[in-house]
């Protein structure tokens, strides 16, 4: 017989309300195991990303070479530089950024980037790597031009009024002077007026005497204030980061440090902290020239993976330091993910086993409601072995049906959960593709144990 009649016969068979069940089952355990296999593939990927931790010293346990050389030497650690800072305003052209200067040794800088590389090997000019959030912070110098100086403010206003139905002329000159809060003003003016309407564009005090009216105008004070073209903040301003001269204020009056930009970091500048790193001698260098102390302020860690994290902190503790692990938040995420993970796949498991069981359930009722039927195909002379492929057949279709369905069911779920909850739901995680095939896999060897009894099958039709 060929597998196409067989293919035929067991799609034809397939009806009943039996039926239903284990395709609702299968659908279940696939939305279960498929949900669950995106937590582990996306904890796993977190998981895995490099990670840094920020240490200090504690009382008297300071940050010294030979320290450092004892926390390097702890598991899971890859790389350790000490930390050198220094506040200072960094300017190129007519922008400049109050920044604080990292020192750190040069082999530590790792990462790919946008622009240029990693400190030059000797050089007796400080380089320095940005990263994109630091070369947003560069804005335009402000400068101020006006007629206020050290308190001190005038201000001249003349003013000519007419009324054309009935005449009134005005004319008011004043100075203003103010100094150390102290201010004369003076107005003198000739005020005709025969009608009780008045055309004007100015505000005024007015003080009538004998028919004249004197009026006041408020002072005029000019101030301009020059105007930035970088006026939206999330964008870094158009430089030549690597070709453009840098000056460094070292603090002293006057006295400016030439230095050049040699790399800018590269990732998502939007989730960056601004950061600029300089080697570790050339922050030594200009410490020293300002008359500041060269001790480390800390130290940086950098460890296999964010999922050693909680247990790298632990060990740096035990030798008496601080570490400053912003990691808690992100492991507490995990753990309830990871419970939510166990979940769904105790749920789809229980699922799969149900409908394995109601398939076989299906299987024997429809065996003996088409009873007649299945013992023509035998007089006809259909062997066991069709029979049983037969079989196999029917209960691939319908884990098929039920898995298209749980498939179907896990990629539009996100498509009806509410912004707010797709931040945090693990329902809105993508289904990877090799997460799929496999619990597809586990669907046909679970749906499939039961036909390795060929006898219990075919002894029901007799």
């Amino acid at each position: 017989m060929k597998i196409f009649d067989l293919l035929k016969i067991g799609i034809r068979d397939i009806k009943g309300r039996w039926v239903v069940l284990p395709i609702i089952g299968i659908a279940i355990s696939t939305f279960c195991l498929c949900f669950a296999g995106a937590i582990l593939t996306t904890v796993q990927k977190e998981k895995s990303v490099p990670y840094e931790l920020s240490i200090l010293g504690q009382g008297t346990k300071k940050i010294t070479s030979s320290t450092l050389a004892e926390i390097s030497k702890l598991s899971d650690i890859t790389d350790v530089t000490p930390l050198l800072n220094i506040e200072t305003t960094v300017r190129t052209g007519k922008y400049s950024a109050n920044m604080n200067l990292i020192g750190v040794k040069d082999s530590y800088i790792k990462g790919k980037f946008a622009a240029g590389g990693v400190f030059p090997s000797s050089s007796g000019m400080p380089y320095i790597v940005l990263n994109k959030a630091a070369c947003k912070e560069f804005t335009l110098k402000q400068k101020s031009a006006s007629t206020n100086t050290g308190g001190t403010k005038t201000g001249s206003t003349t003013v000519t009024d007419t009324n054309s139905s009935d005449t009134k002329t005005s004319s008011e000159t004043e100075t203003d002077t103010n100094t150390g809060g102290a201010e004369t003003a003076s107005a003198t003016g000739n005020d005709t007026n025969t009608s009780d309407t008045k055309l004007g564009n100015a505000t005024v005090n007015d003080t009538n005497t004998g028919g004249a009216q004197v009026n006041n105008l408020t002072d005029t004070n000019t101030d301009t204030e020059a105007s930035s073209d970088n006026d939206d903040d999330t964008t870094a301003p158009k430089i030549d980061w690597l070709n453009a001269s840098i000056s460094l204020d070292s603090g002293e009056a006057g006295h400016l440090i030439i230095s050049k930009i040699c790399g800018i970091l590269d990732g998502d500048d939007k989730q960056q902290k601004p950061e600029a790193y300089i080697s570790l001698s050339s922050a030594k260098n200009l410490l020293l020239k300002s008359g500041q102390s060269t001790d480390y302020v800390g130290a940086y860690v950098r460890i296999k993976n964010i999922g050693v994290a909680g247990i790298v902190s632990k060990d740096i503790e035990d030798l008496g330091f601080t570490v400053d692990n912003t990691n808690d938040l992100l492991q507490s995420k995990w753990d309830i993910e990871l419970k939510e993970m166990v979940y769904l796949i105790v749920i789809g498991i229980f699922s799969l086993l149900c409908s394995t069981v109601l398939m076989i359930t299906w299987r024997k009722i429809s065996i003996i409601q088409q009873k007649e039927e299945w013992k023509m195909l035998r007089l006809i002379g259909m062997k066991e072995k069709y029979i049983f492929i037969l079989f196999v057949t029917q209960s691939i279709i319908v884990l098929l049906i039920g898995f298209v369905i749980g498939i179907i069911v896990s990629i539009s779920t996100p498509s009806f959960l509410s912004p707010d909850i797709k931040e945090t739901s693990v329902y809105a995680l993508p289904i990877p593709f090799l997460v799929s095939v496999l619990i597809f896999v586990i669907c046909i060897v679970v749906s499939m144990l039961p036909l390795f009894n060929k006898k219990g099958f075919t002894s029901d039709l007799d």
